[in-house]
């Protein structure tokens, strides 16, 4: 695991230390030798050097192994009498029995309370005044939940964010968001690579062999290489990354993927680089966006272009094309009714929300220019659920971009029974001066 991602972990160089007067046995001082040879027997280290350690301990993740234990997960071996202390770690309206490492390497603890946790309760732990290794001391008041996990169930877990054409020497990556009021343990989530001709299962992964928590309203994302994707896109780490070594290869033309749980379907997405905005000139780096949560993964219109001016990509962070849908009481309603497809990741897509109130209602959209011409037909007599959701990112039937002004969206709902009603919407196409 310490070799990294370079190619000499699969054989013929050595791990060599780099720092021998230092003691703590962290990631970071071993590397592979860089030895013609492949190693160094019997010679000084081709890496020798000094390590420094001054960053204080980080808590990553808690999960339970059992209905009465939290296991703490730290980023780096702890003192090997920083625990000693039960007033070190305090969790409200619990009692702490004992607190014990639960291997040699002291970066995982165990904490034992005398009664089986709640059901359906989000417990928060904090941890203080404990050092690593190295004499660090951890960050006051550092805190970190867990409970007991509920059972995956569909659509609480959904797609929310794609990368599949990475920047040179970049990542895929897969970002999740918990739609649920419960706790999940994604030990129990597999992610599937579909052929996206045949329907063919080509690939099952279990996200993560271990324990891994993942709790209402907050994002996860899978990746190879979560430091790269992380520095690459400036986004919070390590708390919504994991480290997945088999990912589906992500086609850059198209693809599909499955979320599996207990045999049973999650969530769905399939993919193609057509989905991008149209006048996107490079699609490299630049992933897909749910535009909004509540949206199906299945339905193309759910997703948009992430904003070039978030970096191209929001991992771990809500997206730069996240827009609420507007409530109303009415049958049909416009959010945002001023919206500026300028790609900075505000307002940059339109969205009409369709609720017929009765089932076997076609609905179609058309948008027309101050002028009264048509430019956009969104959808052509489409069945509607009960509520639908079209977007439009203001690129008009003849591809180019519709230029700022005053818009009508009218929208023709035809029932069974021969009813046809109209809506008219207007909205505001604007741009930077």
């Amino acid at each position: 695991m310490w070799y990294g991602s370079s190619f000499k972990k699969d054989g013929g160089w050595s791990l060599e230390r780099i720092d021998n007067f230092f003691d703590c046995a962290i990631a970071s001082n071993w590397a592979p030798s860089e030895a013609l040879a492949g190693g160094t027997p019997g010679l000084p280290n081709s890496i020798a050097g000094t390590i420094t350690d001054d960053q204080p301990p980080l808590l990553i993740r808690a999960w339970c192994p059992d209905s009465s234990g939290v296991i703490l997960v730290f980023n780096e071996p702890l003192a090997s009498d920083a625990i000693s202390n039960l007033a070190s770690f305090n969790c409200p309206g619990l009692q702490i029995d004992s607190v014990f490492f639960t291997d040699q390497a002291l970066n995982t603890v165990q904490v034992v309370f005398p009664t089986p946790f709640a059901g359906g309760t989000i417990y928060t732990i904090t941890v203080n005044n404990i050092t690593d290794c190295a004499g660090n001391s951890i960050a006051a008041n550092t805190s970190e939940r867990f409970g007991v996990a509920d059972s995956i169930r569909e659509q609480m877990i959904t797609f929310n964010e794609v990368l599949f054409n990475p920047y040179e020497n970049g990542y895929d990556f897969i970002e999740l968001f918990h739609l649920g009021n419960q706790i999940t343990d994604l030990q129990f989530l597999d992610l599937l690579q579909i052929d996206p001709e045949t329907g063919v299962v080509e690939s099952s992964t279990k996200i993560t062999d271990e324990s891994f928590l993942f709790f209402p309203g907050d994002y996860l994302v899978i990746t190879e290489n979560p430091f790269a994707v992380a520095n690459q896109y400036q986004s919070s780490f390590p708390k919504y990354f994991l480290t997945l070594n088999d990912m589906p290869s992500m086609n850059i033309d198209e693809g599909h993927i499955r979320l599996m749980a207990y045999g049973n379907l999650i969530d769905d997405f399939k993919y193609d680089d057509k989905m991008h905005f149209e006048l996107l000139t490079d699609q490299k780096g630049i992933s897909l966006e749910k535009i909004n949560l509540s949206r199906s993964s299945v339905d193309r219109n759910s997703w948009h272009s992430a904003s070039p001016l978030t970096g191209g990509a929001t991992p771990g962070l809500q997206n730069s094309q996240f827009s609420k849908i507007g409530n109303s009481d009415m049958d049909v309603s416009v959010y945002p009714e001023i919206f500026s497809p300028d790609q900075d990741g505000y307002n940059d897509v339109i969205q009409f929300s369709v609720a017929p109130g009765k089932s076997g209602t076609l609905s179609t959209i058309k948008i027309f220019n101050e002028h009264g011409q048509e430019i956009y037909e969104t959808n052509g007599n489409e069945l509607l659920a009960s509520q639908s959701v079209f977007s439009w990112d203001g690129i008009m039937k003849n591809k180019e971009r519709a230029p700022v002004g005053i818009y009508v969206a009218l929208v023709q709902l035809f029932r069974l029974d021969g009813t046809v009603n109209y809506f008219k919407l207007p909205f505001v196409l604007a741009l930077k001066i």
